[in-house]
């Protein structure tokens, strides 16, 4: 007579086994299991998902069988493989007590479905997983997003203070910004990886701590499919990440197509794009720098100077660009700065002004970088006629609107939340603080 126990009957055997069999492990032969919750044995009572997270190495399996199976209750024990044992029993009356070591067999051959794998970051480090990371937290809105429009929203557990899309992402918690992280509370919601920016300064405090990290850095259009793929095999679902970038290309296209459609043969307007009122600009290398470029526009700021360079206001002055992109909470101080009033964007009106909420879809390099090339376009059209004034705005749902009239102003916007945690204004070298 032979018992056949297949792995599909792990589970089972899981249910029937529950607390007593961990015990034995623990107390009989001090094998520790490292349980499926995040690898952590700090448990007085195991459940069924416990006992099926047990991991252990040929010797241990090979002395455990030994060890129930030295009473002679079983004549015959075959390990074939790691999918399945058979057992002969000596008689009938045997056949119980080998059905236990059948079952403990069973569950000791059982593999998880997943390998071991690694991912290269842009610290160039190599970051290995045991299995694909369940609780994950992001320290970049652009990074959560990415995360969510992988359909992997439910793995976070914490995002940085600006994250505030998709809406279920709010009422997460804060672990701060890349400046200010809240590294207590990161400890204490024990993730399995954390998803940060290259300027992070917490990363090596993190190491230290044994939090695994991720570094992703995005400044060129380009590299926003890039770490889409990166997070999708950080998160081992890599088949994911070409069907969102390939869709979200198709929609950069025909967004790039219909502008210039509508520009015609005209003279590409000159333009100045500002993500912070230190007079950090986004630079014709940038992401937004590219998407400006598509849409027929000419950057004042050129390849040379980086992707978000610090500028002195004289350099703007001179360049003297046809449209500003700015805050919304900024274009009031526009005509106060030196030699700005006579700039021709700001006599001619034509400033395209965003709220805050705006501003985060456009400034962040993530999954919605079609709708803030969208908002760009949708600017840039009233602004191509004589004195008009350019204000952009989102309405409900997230469809933006652009409109003709005298720019208003919202106190309440926080410019901050827009510069994707803080992280673009630190994409700039030294020497281009004061550009020629």
């Amino acid at each position: 007579m032979a018992l056949m126990i297949p792995p599909k009957a792990i589970e089972r055997v899981c249910s029937w086994f529950g607390t007593s069999f961990s015990a034995v492990l623990h107390t009989a032969w001090n094998i520790k299991p490292r349980f499926l919750d995040h690898g952590r044995v700090a448990k007085t009572r195991y459940t069924p998902r416990d006992c099926c997270g047990l991991r252990l190495s040929l010797t241990q399996k090979a002395s455990l069988l030994f060890v129930l199976s030295r009473a002679k209750h079983c004549t015959r024990l075959a390990l074939r493989g790691r999918e399945r044992f058979r057992v002969f029993p000596k008689g009938a009356h045997e056949l119980r007590v080998c059905r236990v070591v059948i079952l403990i067999a069973a569950v000791l051959s059982w593999t998880p479905s997943w390998a071991q794998y690694s991912v290269r970051d842009d610290l160039q480090r190599s970051v290995s997983f045991d299995k694909p990371p369940q609780r994950v937290i992001s320290l970049l809105p652009s990074l959560t997003e990415s995360v969510c429009a992988l359909n992997e929203c439910q793995r976070l557990v914490a995002t940085d203070r600006y994250s505030n899309w998709p809406a279920s992402v709010s009422a997460l918690p804060k672990a701060g910004g890349l400046e200010d992280t809240q590294v207590e509370l990161i400890v204490s919601l024990r993730p399995d990886v954390v998803l940060l920016d290259r300027s992070a300064r917490v990363t090596e405090r993190l190491a230290q701590l044994g939090i695994k990290t991720f570094v992703i850095e995005t400044t060129a259009y380009a590299d926003i499919a890039r770490s889409l793929s990166l997070v999708a095999h950080v998160l081992g679902v890599p088949q994911r990440a070409p069907e969102v970038s390939e869709a979200l290309r198709q929609e950069v296209d025909t967004i790039a197509r219909e502008a210039q459609a509508r520009r015609g043969q005209g003279q590409p307007l000159s333009v100045y794009f500002e993500v912070d009122d230190s007079i950090f600009a986004a630079g014709e290398a940038s992401f937004i720098g590219e998407l400006l470029t598509r849409l027929g526009a000419r950057n004042i700021v050129p390849a040379s100077l980086g992707p978000f360079p610090k500028l002195n206001p004289e350099y703007v002055v001179r360049h003297n660009p046809d449209v500003i992109f700015i805050a919304q909470q900024q274009v009031r101080s526009l005509g106060g700065r030196p030699g700005w009033a006579g700039l021709r964007a700001v006599r001619e009106q034509r400033i395209c002004s965003m709220a805050a909420q705006t501003l985060d879809v456009v400034v962040r390099p993530g999954p919605r970088v079609a709708d803030g090339m969208r908002a760009l376009a949708r600017c840039l059209v009233p602004c191509q006629g004589s004195n008009a004034a350019c204000s952009l705005a989102l309405k409900p749902g997230g469809v933006v609107a652009s409109r003709r009239h005298s720019p208003s102003y919202d106190s309440s916007s926080r410019l901050a939340s827009g510069l994707d945690g803080g992280a673009i204004k630190r994409h700039f070298s030294p020497d281009t603080t004061l550009a020629p």
